[in-house]
């Protein structure tokens, strides 16, 4: 279970932290990436995974992007926010605030 987390102001600001090492969600995992205090996230799930993305940042920009037949799940409260997937991939999308676009996402 992989929790990936994303926290602006520290360490530098607006790098992605995530605790993989590596910004990505691979095959059979499940990750979490929330992005906050205006930090720019961005956050791969790749195939056979399944992800939740929460951007909630008044500023920053926010990106899931979605690969072969992965489920994306990404809730944007402020910020731009932006989910990219494919033919195959599962994306749910919910926008409370901000600017949010969603494109290539089998919904």
């Amino acid at each position: 279970l992989n929790r990936l987390y994303c926290f602006g102001g520290t360490g530098g600001g607006t790098t992605p932290t995530p605790m993989d090492g590596d910004g990505t969600c691979a095959d059979g995992e499940r990750c979490w990436l929330t992005c906050d205090n205006g930090a720019a996230c961005t956050h791969t799930c790749e195939q056979g995974s399944t992800c939740r993305s929460t951007c909630n940042v008044a500023g920053g920009g926010c990106q899931q992007i979605c690969q072969g037949n992965a489920n994306c799940f990404f809730s944007c409260d402020g910020g731009n926010c932006t989910q990219t997937g494919g033919a195959l991939t599962d994306c749910t999308a919910s926008c409370d605030g901000g600017n949010c676009t969603e494109t290539d996402c089998n919904d």
